[in-house]
């Protein structure tokens, strides 16, 4: 090979790479706040309310039931709670929801009581969980369902927000007698009264269910998933992200209970500044969620390495970057699993997703501790194995997973107003990028649809909810993929 030849190939290298770089940065989820509906809050409070709660109880209560230690058999009822959920027909999810938490207001006062009367209180708290078990799954149908990104965001933020505190003031004696003796009561009054603030309706029309007859928001015509495939096949993809994610997390509880190499104050800091993060990038920066999932990877390696290998193994710093990583892939994860059953729309992924929180509760995490306890001391060296197969995993489905998943489009559709006003332009757009197969994303359907109106990029811009600078970069792109250079012509082809 000739020098010449040699830099020409490394320039091709190079700018592969940067236009790669280009590519995904440029991957966007347009989250507002302003799409944050108030008649929605209630269905946006469920899931975080229904893991808050069974995570307030969750303790070693220093007792057992059958041989069945005290952590082992809340795990084992709470996962089958979910799997119970699995198995609800889909018009019982509103009723199962309100018997769930009818039953853990009953149960939350026995349980608090005697939490620490041995084998009494242990029933009580694990018929608690089973009942939380059962909201939290409810609880989630609603999060995947019913609401829009944006909403799905905040809920996650909250979630994040919760471990964090929980985590970070974990040590502090007063704090965790308060968790366990007056949240709970506290939490699940919030939660039944939300429950009863839902509608059976909302239930019955998501997820695929019949609706009203009227025009369909824009982002469900058309080529939805030009950019991303099928949905069927994204929310495998995601599910594999849904283990992965969890069989780090299991590999954390280890280093945590048995290694003692977290600190709880440095961790529960670090995942504070993992929602801000997940703040900073989403919804300030209004990149993708891919950066967060990316992100996580990064930071749960060095985390984990500086925690275990750094300097007199001081676990500070690496419990920190930990914290922080956790947190990003857990919010990151809950958010692709909203995202992906919003889109593809079917029962059968919230069944996925139910049984899979099953088979992590009480399938996987007891083989893996198994493993664990089978291998010998030191056995951090199996943790970091760990950690790097299922880095690994994602790393050579990388492209895969940009296909499949961060490619889809994440926003926001217009609200059902707009579309009713818009329904004609609707029509010509869904007609147009069907016939010349333009392959034009949600978002770039939904700016055509408005400019046809002859919208100025700044009415657009109010429209949609989104930034001006942000309706000239779908303009651009939409002008290049119709071939058009101004407004001009794209009403003449299109009017």
């Amino acid at each position: 090979m000739t020098p010449e030849n040699g830099g020409r190939g490394m320039a091709g290298v190079l700018a592969a790479i940067l236009k790669l770089r280009a590519r995904v940065w440029g991957r966007r989820d347009e989250l507002s706040l302003k799409n944050i509906r108030k008649s929605h809050m209630a269905y946006m409070l469920l899931f975080p309310l229904g893991l808050m709660l069974s995570d307030v109880l969750y303790h070693d209560w220093e007792c057992s039931i059958g041989g069945i230690d005290s952590i082992l058999l809340q795990m084992l009822v709470y996962g089958t709670a979910w799997l119970i959920c699995a198995l609800l027909p889909k018009d019982s999810i509103p009723w199962a929801l309100r018997a769930a938490a009818c039953g853990g207001a009953a149960l939350v006062g026995p349980a608090v009581l005697f939490a620490h009367d041995g084998e009494t209180g242990l029933i009580f708290v694990a018929a608690f969980q089973f009942c939380i078990g059962i909201a939290a799954g409810c609880g989630f149908y609603a999060f995947g369902y019913i609401l829009q990104n944006a909403e799905r965001w905040l809920a996650v933020v909250i979630i994040g927000v919760y471990y964090g505190l929980a985590w970070g003031l974990y040590e502090v004696e007063a704090v965790v007698d308060f968790t366990i003796t007056v949240l709970p009561p506290v939490l699940m009054a919030i939660l039944l009264a939300v429950v009863f603030l839902t509608k059976v309706s909302a239930f019955r029309e998501a997820a695929g269910a019949p609706r009203k007859p009227k025009q369909a928001p824009l982002s469900e015509t058309g080529a939805e998933n030009a950019e991303g495939g099928s949905g069927t096949a994204s929310y495998y993809f995601v599910l594999v992200l849904f283990m992965v994610y969890y069989f780090i997390n299991i590999t954390n509880y280890y280093l945590e209970a048995e290694q003692d190499y977290i600190d709880d104050t440095f961790y529960g800091i670090g995942m504070l500044a993992g929602v801000f993060a997940v703040v900073l990038v989403q919804l300030v920066f209004n990149r993708s969620v891919c950066h967060l999932w990316n992100l996580y990877l990064i930071l749960t390696v060095i985390g984990l390495i500086v925690m275990i290998f750094g300097v007199a193994r001081d676990p500070a710093g690496g419990s920190f970057i930990y914290g922080v990583a956790d947190n990003i892939g857990y919010l990151a994860v809950l958010y692709l699993l909203g995202g992906v059953a919003k889109l593809h729309g079917g029962y059968r992924f919230f069944r996925w997703v139910c049984f899979l929180m099953f088979a992590h509760d009480v399938l996987v995490s007891s083989v893996l501790d198994k493993a664990f306890d089978a291998t010998s001391h030191p056995s951090n060296y199996f943790a970091i194995t760990i950690i790097l197969v299922s880095v690994g995993i994602c790393v050579v489905i990388g492209p895969l997973l940009e296909k499949k998943i961060f490619a889809m489009p994440w926003m926001d559709s217009l609200h059902d107003i707009d579309v009713k006003k818009y329904s004609a332009e609707i029509q010509t757009v869904a007609a147009a990028d069907q016939a010349q197969h333009l392959n034009l994303t949600a978002r770039e359907r939904e700016v055509f649809a408005l400019l046809l109106t002859d919208a100025s990029p700044r009415d657009v811009s109010l429209t949609l909810k989104i930034s001006y600078r942000t309706v000239n970069f779908h303009t651009t792109n939409l002008y290049r993929k119709l071939n058009i250079q101004s407004r001009t012509e794209l009403f003449a082809k299109y009017s």
